[in-house]
């Protein structure tokens, strides 16, 4: 067996064995840069034991885990294969710092992955399985020692697509393993986080918060010449902010001026300026249309 049973969902410490053993299926792509649901320091800063603010959406959370049974069966409905939930945490022997828990399985032993949402509908049209969903899969399929799984996305209002994704053994052994066992070193070892695992994102800004508290009194450090062009590109960055903002207030009062006691105004290419009153004070949104949006 190339993976080991470690609890069901049901069982209280899913979530610690979750968070302590190694890095889950969802995680991965963020780690190898292919999702931006999160980002690769909350990761690392939940793995570690920081108290991280709940971010997701727990009604959206409920309403997932319970239309992915509905799923399953108006999957069986269309193929006449029957799809059973799959409750069970798996660790790989092979690459203990891998973990996941499939959201179903075939009589034959064949995973499943199951999206419900209302985004990225044409991505999935038009591409198949995305990057980032491929990447779960791949990184299942690395635990289990399967060739395939199944792809189930229920869009809403209630469409269900359906595919197969393969095994990519390159893209396992090349990309999903070195990149996941670093990552689970820098969290074992404690390690000072790279400075490439650094975004911009409000995540990444709330896991450092999280991760250095508190400040010495008079602590300081001395940095490398290198980071003088860094200090003075984010000094760049500020004026740019400030010059950028005056010049969107101008053009937000020349339309205020232009539309006057009316609500609207409409340019020939059908784009629109809204100059609305709510929550007792007039706000300016801007509409563009279809036209100037395939014109960018």
């Amino acid at each position: 067996m190339p993976y080991k049973i470690i609890c069901d969902r049901d069982d209280p410490k899913w979530l610690d064995y979750r968070r302590e053993l190694g890095v889950g299926s969802s995680e991965s792509p963020v780690i190898l840069g292919l999702s931006k649901r999160t980002s690769i320091v909350s990761i690392y800063a939940e793995k570690c034991g920081v108290q991280l603010p709940e971010l997701k959406n727990q009604e959206a959370l409920w309403w997932g885990r319970t239309l992915e049974g509905k799923a399953c069966e108006r999957y069986f409905d269309q193929t006449g294969e029957k799809l059973q939930p799959y409750q069970n945490l798996l660790q790989s022997t092979a690459y203990p710092f891998l973990t996941c828990t499939p959201d179903a399985i075939n009589i034959g032993g064949t995973f499943a992955e199951i999206k419900v949402t209302a985004y990225r509908i044409q991505e999935w049209k038009d591409g198949g399985v995305p990057p980032d969903v491929n990447c779960q899969c791949q990184h299942v399929m690395a635990i289990t020692g399967t060739s395939e799984m199944r792809v189930l996305v229920l869009f809403f209002p209630f469409e269900l697509n359906y595919t197969t994704a393969i095994r990519d053994d390159a893209f396992i052994n090349d990309l999903l393993i070195p990149k996941c066992r670093s990552f689970w070193e820098h969290v074992q070892n404690k390690s000072p986080l790279p400075q490439e695992w650094i975004d911009g994102s409000d995540a990444t800004s709330k896991a450092l918060e999280l991760l250095y508290p508190k400040s010495e009194a008079g602590g300081s450090i001395e940095l490398d010449g290198e980071y003088i062009d860094v200090f003075k590109e984010r000094q760049n960055l500020k004026t740019q902010e400030k010059e950028a903002k005056a010049k969107a207030g101008k053009i937000d009062n020349r339309f205020k001026l232009l539309i006057g006691e009316n609500e609207t105004a409409v340019l020939p290419d059908g784009s629109r300026v809204v100059w609305s009153k709510g929550n007792g004070s007039r706000r300016i949104s801007y509409k563009a249309s279809k036209a100037s949006k395939q014109g960018e």
